[in-house]
């Protein structure tokens, strides 16, 4: 009888952690950097626009360079921590990496969908040299927690209960 109860109780704890993770795991997004009037930058739209029909769960955070000082300074920090200068528009972040410029749906956009397929390396800025910002915990089975995302009290109670299991 104590058996049935012990896998009850771990078949319990083992649904509860995979309803979790899938609701803590963040939806695909791509911060893309822009200009009005540059060709490339309405071609990469097209594609965007065509890629959200697709992707329903996809969010997509267009920002100007040219209206948007912060929008300028945070491109000019991403491409100078991965190293490219110099660097233009359109630009995407997704998944810890920087794409400059966009040619085509067959090639820059295949090169953005292979990085969506991918998992995400983190929440947070990564410049691709393991230097990325804090506030992200990995844990085993759910993959990176960032506090900024889930809150506070969630990310607090979520810890806590993966640190009072003691099997």
């Amino acid at each position: 009888m104590a058996e049935r109860v012990y896998r009850l109780i771990l078949l319990y704890w083992a649904f509860g952690l995979a309803a979790l993770a899938v609701a803590a795991a963040p939806a695909a997004e791509i911060e893309v950097f822009v200009r009005p009037g540059c060709p490339y930058c309405a071609a990469a739209e097209r594609f965007l626009q065509d890629l959200r029909r697709r992707q329903p769960g996809l969010r997509v955070r267009t920002r100007d360079v040219s209206q948007d000082q912060e929008a300028f300074q945070e491109l000019s920090e991403l491409a100078h921590g991965f190293g490219i200068q110099p660097f233009g528009v359109p630009a995407f972040y997704l998944r810890g990496q920087l794409i400059i410029g966009f040619v085509s749906a067959e090639t820059t956009g295949k090169a953005i969908e292979s990085l969506l397929d991918r998992a995400p390396r983190s929440t947070e800025r990564d410049f691709g040299n393991g230097a990325s910002t804090h506030g992200a915990v990995t844990v085993p089975l759910l993959g990176p927690l960032n506090v900024r995302e889930l809150g506070l009290p969630v990310f607090t109670i979520v810890l806590g209960l993966l640190d009072g299991f003691n099997p």
